[in-house]
């Protein structure tokens, strides 16, 4: 027999490299899945993962092997490294974003769109008569039953980052000429009814100069637009509660934190993205800095699922007050305290009137979000709220 040459013996190695790479590449998901050793975090999908199935008898051995099925899909080694490369791929060289709730701006600016900004934005979605004075019944109610036990009222609006920044939208995205909800509605308070309403779109386009007041790949804005919140809250209240003040921006000294990319840039999966907009104010001597304590005992416990309650207390400051808040308050809530004994933070739109009753306060601010202003029923707020 020939004896093998040495180029038949170099492509038999080869030949079994390539097999060994095969079956090493085959079987290292795995290998993942019991040695653990992928470490990177897992992707935005907004979805809860499949559980393992329940054996439930051999006349259901189908609908368990398709339980394995999708367990297995939701769970193999190396699954979530391999997603947020794909993601990554399809952004950096399609420039496709997985994740229709968000949109890329110029300059790296990331915008969401879900609540169907879009339909509001192009002017699609617009208020009937009809909800308008939901919602001036809605705030007249509340305003009124806080009046008859001496409780000042404010209801706040905070502006998406759109109504901000418009100049970073993509060009395709242009704001209809039509008034958008919120217009249509401070235009119909205004004009039927004297509840204190604040809309934070204006003191936040002025206060641009001031410096970039949103994050980029965030959906909030940063302490620096949470501050020119803060000081237009207080001006509003200072109506009914002359004594308020708000404080000066050089009572803070102005860092610029870079921090990892937002919650807008988390659906891009890439790992790399920073945040160069995260602008903090550290409070100047004599002012110390407030600390926020989870208190989940102080709220009834079916309000507990919406989010743990923090409260924040000054020495210095006089009087209570509740806040019923979504995520954008936390923005002005490093602020606010200084001008109250304490500020109690509920992370819920309705009231509760056994719970109001017994704490008490001297002013109650509603604060929301346009995205979830415009999608929010009054009536059903209303009637969670039982006031009558």
């Amino acid at each position: 027999m020939k004896p093998a040459s040495l180029s038949d013996r170099i492509h038999q190695v080869k030949l079994w490299l390539l097999s060994l790479l095969f079956l090493g590449l085959i079987y290292l998901p795995t290998l993942d899945w019991l040695l653990h050793f992928d470490h990177a975090p897992m992707s935005n999908e907004k979805r809860l993962l499949a559980t393992f199935p329940e054996f439930r008898g051999l006349p259901r051995l189908q609908e368990f092997i398709a339980g394995l099925e999708s367990y297995f899909n939701d769970h193999f080694g190396l699954r979530n490294r391999l997603v947020r490369t794909q993601k990554h791929w399809e952004h950096k060289f399609f420039h496709e974003v997985p994740d229709r709730d968000v949109v890329i701006g110029r300059d790296g600016w990331l915008f969401f769109v879900g609540d169907q900004m879009l339909d509001h934005f192009f002017g699609l979605e617009r208020f009937s008569e009809r909800d308008l004075q939901a919602w001036q019944r809605l705030l007249e109610k509340r305003r009124d039953w806080a009046a008859r036990r001496g409780i000042k009222y404010l209801f706040v609006l905070a502006p998406g980052k759109h109504s901000i920044y418009p100049e970073y939208l993509p060009d395709w995205l242009v704001k209809s000429p039509k008034p958008d909800k919120t217009e249509q509605f401070m235009a119909y308070m205004k004009a039927h009814s004297t509840v204190e309403v604040l809309d934070l779109r204006p003191p936040l386009l002025e206060a641009k100069s001031l410096g970039v007041l949103y994050l980029k790949t965030d959906t909030h804005w940063n302490f620096l637009g949470g501050f020119v919140a803060y000081q237009a809250i207080v001006r509003a209240l200072a109506r009914q509660v002359p004594r308020l003040t708000p404080l000066p921006l050089d009572a803070f000294e102005r860092k610029l934190a870079p921090n990892p990319g937002g919650d807008l840039g988390v659906v891009l999966n890439d790992s790399k993205a920073r945040e160069t907009q995260m602008i903090v104010l550290e409070p100047r001597p004599p002012l110390h800095r407030l600390q926020p304590e989870a208190v989940p005992s102080r709220l009834p416990d079916h309000w507990l699922k919406g989010g743990e309650p923090t409260v924040t207390r000054s020495q210095s400051g006089q009087g209570k007050v509740i806040v019923f808040r979504e995520s954008y308050a936390g923005g002005f809530v490093p602020f606010l305290g200084y001008h109250f004994k304490e500020i109690l933070y509920i992370w819920h739109y309705h009231w509760n009137v056994p719970f109001l009753e017994r704490e008490k306060p001297d002013i109650i601010v509603d604060e929301i979000l346009d995205h979830y202003f415009n999608k929010e029923d009054p009536a059903a707020l209303l009637k969670q709220d039982a006031l009558d």
